[in-house]
Formats: structure tokens, C-alpha cells, sequence
């Protein structure tokens, strides 16, 4: 009796431990897969799309946009969603809502790091329009700027309140700075391609 249960112990030892080990390896997956689309020649949007198909393996969200700020205007694009209701949340629901400029992406734009709200009613910036439409956590990733256009990635619960684990930080911090290097560097590549054809001088375009 006493070796079976030392024995189911070691089982149930052996199955936590492959399971770490698989999370583990679908994170370490999911960063790389991001961090590969860096290499490819895509534009912000695609870019998001593209990351955030990879990212929602392991970080549980129903919807995904991609809000680009320019001047006082602000458009928003769905890049993912799980579902058709959460599609419609944030393709209307979130464009139309007048208080989610300030509430969702006024601070993220000008930080380093991405925010977290697991209960986004209990904010102090949280926008009544989001909370009576079912939105209850919320997470604002800065993803650079480049051609004048701020990019900041929402990504929104729907439902009950759910916590994000630090695992989900970690993935999502880790995108954030990869989607934010890759959009920086397409804007010092348009600077570069700029001055070459540019006379410094003048300002007129260079004869080839």
C-alpha cells in the first residue's frame, strides 16, 4: 500500500512536471514565432495580426486591435477575435465608445511597458460605455510610432473578471518590445530611403 502511494505521487509529480515543461516550450515557441515576423516586410496592422494569431495560444483574450493615433485622430483595427460577439465589440463597441481614447490609450502611447487591468470597472480611467458593453479586463501594449501614427495593441476580456497571470505578462511584454523594435525600425528605414533620394541642401530630390 505504502509503495502504490509512493508511486502515485511520483505520477502525479511526473505529470505536473511535463505539463511545466510543455507550457514552457509553447511560450519559448510562441516568443520566436513573434519575434521572426520582425524579419518579414509587413506593415503595422499585418504585423499585430500576424503576432497576435501566435500570442492567443497562450494568453487568453476574446478580442484584439490595433489603435493607431495620428494628430487628434484615432482609427482602430481588429486583428483578431474569438468569437463573432467579441468581433462586434471591437470593430463598433470600442471605435464608437467617445470616452476610450483618454480611458484606453492616452497613458499607453507614452510608455515603455504595457498596462494591465484584470477588473477593468474598478480603474480610475475606465470608460462607463467599455463596462456597461461587458468589457472586464484590458491590456494596452505600446507598439511604437512610426510615419507620424502612434500604435498602441488593445487586447479585451469579455465576461467574468479574469486575472492576468504573470505568464500572460511576460508574453505580452515581450511582444510589445519585439512589434515596437520592428515598427521603429521600419520608421528609421523610411528616413534613410528619404535622405538618399534628398538633397540636403536644396531639399530637392536627387538625380539618379
Amino acid at each position: 500500500m505504502l509503495f502504490r502511494s509512493e508511486l502515485q505521487r511520483a505520477l502525479e509529480s511526473n505529470a505536473i512536471l511535463i505539463h511545466l515543461l510543455r507550457d514552457s516550450h509553447l511560450v519559448s515557441e510562441t516568443l520566436l514565432g513573434v519575434s521572426q515576423l520582425t524579419q518579414l516586410d509587413l506593415d503595422p496592422v499585418d504585423l499585430a495580426r500576424h503576432a497576435l494569431t501566435l500570442v492567443t495560444r497562450v494568453v487568453d483574450a476574446d478580442w484584439c486591435a490595433l489603435a493607431c493615433r495620428k494628430g487628434g485622430q484615432v482609427t482602430f483595427e481588429t486583428v483578431w477575435a474569438r468569437t463573432e460577439d467579441s468581433r462586434a465589440f471591437a470593430s463598433v463597441t470600442l471605435p464608437e465608445s467617445r470616452g476610450v481614447h483618454e480611458a484606453l490609450l492616452h497613458s499607453s502611447a507614452s510608455q515603455d511597458e504595457p498596462t494591465f487591468a484584470s477588473s477593468y470597472e474598478r480603474g480610475t480611467t475606465h470608460c462607463p460605455e467599455l463596462v456597461d458593453a461587458g468589457l472586464s479586463g484590458c491590456a494596452s501594449l505600446p507598439a511604437g510610432t512610426a510615419l507620424d501614427v502612434t500604435y498602441v495593441l488593445l487586447l479585451g476580456r469579455l465576461g467574468p473578471d479574469r486575472e492576468w497571470t504573470e505568464r500572460e505578462r511576460r508574453v505580452l511584454s515581450a511582444t510589445s518590445h519585439t512589434l515596437r523594435a520592428a515598427v521603429e525600425s521600419q520608421e528609421r528605414m523610411h528616413r534613410s530611403r528619404e535622405a538618399a533620394l534628398t538633397d540636403s541642401l536644396t531639399g530637392l530630390a536627387n538625380r539618379r
